[in-house]
């Protein structure tokens, strides 16, 4: 038993033995109100699939190059017959595009917020359009590569998609967790 004088032994007016009651020490219940969740708004889904369809375009721009980079590197003579400088070349060729994208990407994201989101996106799609149709024309190692960097320059669609996105979108919508 226990010292405290709240803590009694005494029997129920049923059963005949007496019952031990043991205090809880003394705890502050605060009530926690739980935060409304907001009625989720529709998706708009083809404004997304839209969208979705516009990010896709830049990576298969970006890589359709792989499969036959090497054979076109040695297609324009720039190696002069050594097969040890077509990685080298291919490396340039393809990181021509990532490094100008990564250049003007934020440009254009820029661009997008003064002039709006749609302008942007139509533009960078053709640009990227034009600029794959003067890599494939192109027959000189330079032409190429300049064609990949036009490419890349043109092509900044994928953080305006992200900024599409969110703006088509709201907070009903997001994932919690």
């Amino acid at each position: 038993m226990s010292a405290h004088p709240s803590d009694t032994v005494a029997p129920l007016q049923d059963q005949e033995e007496p019952v031990s009651i043991t205090r809880v020490p003394d705890t502050i219940v605060i009530p926690v109100q739980q935060p409304e969740r907001p009625k989720p708004t529709p998706l708009p889904k083809l404004q997304l699939f839209i969208v979705f369809y516009i990010q896709l375009a830049e990576p298969i721009a970006s890589t359709v190059i792989y499969p036959f980079v090497n054979q076109l590197v040695r297609a324009t003579g720039v190696t002069g017959g050594d097969q040890r400088k077509t990685g080298y070349f291919a490396g340039l060729i393809e990181s021509a595009f990532y490094a100008t994208e990564a250049i003007c990407v934020l440009q254009w994201g820029r661009a997008s917020d003064r002039l709006g989101r749609k302008p942007i996106l139509l533009g960078g799609l053709l640009g990227m359009m034009l600029s794959m149709l003067g890599f494939g024309l192109s027959r000189k190692f330079w032409s190429v590569v300049l064609a990949r960097c036009a490419e890349g320059a043109l092509c900044g669609n994928i953080g305006v998609c992200k900024g599409m996105i969110a703006e088509i979108t709201d907070a009903s919508n997001m994932a919690e967790g």
